[in-house]
């Protein structure tokens, strides 16, 4: 099985309204040696277009499109390939892999890392990474990263979406220090811009995304039920 035919049998078992749909593999496209995978096509574009087209988004609108990618990472962690009872992880959870339809939804794309939960095959599916959304465990021993993963590197990556989303810029960009190595063994404080009464509430959702130790990460369902409170807490003021 190849890379791209692997993509598209995670990706056309996915069907869930935060998920974009998979219309079509097609083994050569054109002239290329590469195949083609078909879903539609958004005019927002990803998440991080949209927020620049959009501009100003206000922070309901943000939380409501992170709940989006919420409800969709519930539904992957959640699903079971029917081949072999395992889960998914998507692996690469970041605002270029969030797309916005025209109803303004998000929606999660791009399922090139993404492998069930427990296959320790030796099928490597993709050797890069995104350094800024990447969890300190595939960091340190990239054997995880290919048979060590769980949900819990995806909660870290969207903590790091959370960040991106609410700034409208890279997690950890303003860092001082090397980001691999404050990744890895550094503590990860707070943005400045975050501290902004407009985002109270945030940095403790982040935090619990974000811990060092996999197992103490929050849930997409925990989190959801965070956000909720946020907005709702947001609304009696």
């Amino acid at each position: 099985m190849t890379y791209f035919q692997r993509e598209a049998m995670i990706w056309n078992q996915l069907q869930h309204q935060n998920i974009v749909p998979l219309i079509a593999f097609i083994p050569s496209y054109k002239s290329s040696v590469f195949p083609a995978l078909i879903s539609e096509y958004f005019e927002n574009g990803d998440i991080r277009k949209y927020l620049r087209m959009k501009r100003p988004v206000t922070i309901r609108k943000k939380y409501e499109l992170l709940l989006d990618v919420l409800r969709g990472l519930e539904y992957l962690h959640g699903s079971l390939d029917p081949a072999t009872g395992k889960r998914f992880v998507h692996r690469d959870i970041k605002g270029g892999n969030i797309l916005v339809n025209n109803d303004e939804r998000a929606l999660i794309t791009d399922f090139g890392n993404a492998k069930f939960i427990g296959d320790d095959s030796n099928f490597i599916s993709s050797l890069r990474y995104s350094l800024n959304w990447t969890p300190p465990e595939y960091l340190i021993d990239p054997q995880k990263f290919h048979h060590g993963y769980r949900t819990f590197g995806d909660m870290w990556s969207y903590g790091c979406t959370v960040i991106e989303v609410l700034l409208e810029k890279d997690p950890w960009e303003d860092l001082k220090e090397d980001v691999e190595d404050t990744i890895k063994y550094g503590i990860l404080t707070q943005p400045e811009a975050l501290q902004d009464a407009q985002y109270d509430g945030c940095w403790p959702l982040i935090a619990q995304c974000i811990t060092k130790e996999p197992t103490n990460r929050i849930t997409a369902t925990t989190a959801i039920a965070i956000i909720q409170s946020m907005m709702g807490a947001n609304e009696t003021r």
